[in-house]
């Protein structure tokens, strides 16, 4: 099994992951035993990964002239 990068995949899934993990850092702003720091500095690792998430969507749709991948 080889591995072949084609951009527009790629950059969907790696939007999707940067999306996951801001996800994760979001959900972690609502435990109980975190300080404030930790919460403030959550929200701003979800925040910019989640700009990474929209720079990655956005770059995969000028790669594909504005279509998701396999259609």
């Amino acid at each position: 099994m080889g591995f072949e990068f084609v951009p527009e995949r790629d950059l969907l899934y790696l939007a999707f992951i940067f999306f996951g993990a801001a996800l994760g850092f979001i959900l972690n702003h609502w435990r109980r035993r975190i300080t404030k720091r930790r919460r403030d500095l959550s929200l701003t690792f979800a925040f910019l990964l989640l700009s990474g998430a929209v720079v990655s969507f956005a770059i995969m749709l000028i790669f594909t002239g504005g279509r998701l991948p396999g259609n």
